[in-house]
């Protein structure tokens, strides 16, 4: 991270944003900033063994949890932004499609889904989500066994 901050000419260093983000954590990083914390630990060699290894078994873990739910259909869709992680793991497409409005004004108050596809599907992937808009439906939860799923209704 010290070194992609140094190439684009910034005067900081992880440890910087760090205590910088400390001094005010409810504003700066209202989400806590472990990841951050946790990179700070590490050597930041992406080539050691151990962050090889750690690498390898996200991929592996991230691929067969979107082939299991990607055994009955082309697409996979879900309101749990897990979803989204697992696909950029895995290398999987992944498009978010709006579907309306909550209430927390944390995210603006709007809601949307995240479909995922194979990879070099992206084009199931679009129709699919194109298709989900120009229909006018939202998503509406039905958390049954599986809650990263969700059923589509009409309203």
């Amino acid at each position: 991270m010290d070194e992609y901050l140094r190439e684009r000419g910034r005067n900081q260093s992880l440890t910087d944003i760090i205590a910088y983000n400390n001094a005010d954590l409810a504003t700066r990083a209202p989400f806590g900033q472990n990841l951050l914390l946790a990179a700070e630990a590490t050597t930041g060699d992406l080539s050691s063994p151990v962050y090889q290894d750690a690498d390898q078994r996200a991929r592996n873990y991230a691929t067969t949890s979107l082939e299991k739910l990607l055994t009955a259909s082309d697409v996979v869709v879900g309101a749990d932004f897990r979803l989204v992680d697992f696909a950029a793991v895995a290398g999987y497409p992944s498009i978010s499609i709006p579907f309306g409005q909550f209430g927390d004004v944390t995210f603006g108050g709007l809601a949307s889904v995240i479909a995922v596809a194979r990879p070099h599907e992206e084009a199931k992937l679009l129709t699919f989500a194109r298709a989900a808009e120009e229909i006018g439906q939202r998503v509406i939860p039905s958390l049954g066994e599986d809650s990263e799923t969700m059923a589509w209704q009409r309203d």
